[in-house]
């Protein structure tokens, strides 16, 4: 199974999210038919091909960066407080705020240490 979507499987349960509720965000994101058995598809790894758009959709969803869901660790460290997490899977968001927000996620991890 590729590394994003066994990693993005755990995130989604460390937060407690269903699989119904990623593609129900995925729908209202990327628009048209998100099921349940579809978001299953691509975690389970069945998939044989993954768009970077559809990568960065889920990892804006989890709270977690695409290069850290994708990965060799099988334990996903999230950079963000799960309280923000749950906000951000949960919340009634469009395809706008979260592009804002994975454009400003990108930003942040481009940023140099200190």
């Amino acid at each position: 199974m590729d590394n994003f979507w066994s990693n993005a499987k755990a995130a989604r349960i460390k937060l407690g999210l269903t699989q119904k509720e990623i593609a129900d965000k995925l729908a209202v994101s990327l628009g048209g038919q998100w099921e349940q058995n579809k978001y299953a598809f691509y975690e389970g790894g069945r998939a044989k091909k993954t768009t970077n758009e559809l990568k960065e959709v889920v990892a804006v969803i989890l709270g977690v960066p695409v290069d850290e869901l994708e990965g060799a660790t099988d334990v996903v460290i999230a950079k963000f407080p799960i309280e923000i997490q749950k906000w951000i899977a949960t919340a009634e968001s469009n395809k706008y705020i979260l592009r804002a927000y994975a454009e400003w996620l990108g930003d942040q991890m481009e940023k140099p240490s200190k």
